[in-house]
């Protein structure tokens, strides 16, 4: 059987390349963002309430955020549940909410993403303040999707995928996510509003606010415990 070893070793060898490149789509879908290519990234939209989250620490560099594959909190999903949760959860997640990967691996049973929320959350209750408002934060959390080994072998990445997409929607940019993201976003309203939100989104979930100050570039609205400044009706800046 003179040709059996180079057989096997060709076989082997696609079956090395068919992996790999399972692996690098799974990558590329949740390409891991820097503060210098976000907007050049994939963005995924929350499809759920029921994912817990951490604050990230206040005053944290947003480059060491990015790239820290340890958020307080990590969760693994198996088959489409919450089967474990490790660490302490400030708050949740909300539908809608805009996300980035600052963290991505795979290996032969699970799928690692680490994620953060694109714009701060405004949150009246966190361990460090309770009843209070605190600064808008990003919110992480670590999950991981748990498959039965060997996860590359068989060369299938709709199974993968749809498993994340039970949870995350991707997208190419941000402009799609957040049109996405809009009709579903019915979480909390002092969730919802957030840097990017329109002048309507504010008024729509928070009221009229206390007082309005006009200026020649911005308009401020002042409540009773922040102010939102717009610029062309959009908030660009949250200050307490």
């Amino acid at each position: 059987m003179p040709f059996r070893k180079p057989m096997l070793l060709l076989l082997f060898f696609a079956s090395t390349v068919h992996s790999a490149d399972v692996k690098s789509q799974i990558q590329n879908i949740y390409s891991v963002s820097t503060l210098a290519d976000r907007a050049k990234r994939p963005v995924l939209v929350c499809l759920t309430d029921q994912i817990p989250a951490s604050v990230i620490p206040h005053g944290m560099p947003a480059d060491i955020a990015f790239s820290n594959p340890g958020t307080n909190i990590k969760i693994e999903i198996v088959n489409g549940q919450i089967t474990r949760t490790k660490g302490k959860a400030h708050t949740h997640l909300s539908k809608g909410d805009l996300l980035f990967v600052g963290y991505c691996k795979v290996t032969n049973d699970y799928i690692r993403l680490n994620l953060f929320t694109i714009s701060p959350h405004i949150m009246r209750t966190v361990v460090s303040a309770p009843g209070k408002m605190v600064p808008g934060e990003l919110l992480g959390v670590d999950v991981i999707f748990k498959f039965p080994p060997p996860l590359l072998k068989y060369n299938d990445l709709k199974p993968i995928h749809a498993a994340v997409e039970n949870w995350f929607k991707a997208f190419d940019d941000i402009d799609s996510a957040t049109k996405f993201a809009s009709p579903i976003s019915l979480g909390q309203p002092l969730n919802i509003i957030k840097i990017g939100s329109t002048r309507e989104d504010v008024e729509k979930y928070l009221g009229k606010p206390d007082k309005i100050y006009r200026y020649p570039d911005k308009i401020e609205y002042k409540f009773k415990e922040f102010t939102l400044e717009l610029k062309n009706n959009v908030v660009t800046d949250i200050i307490y």
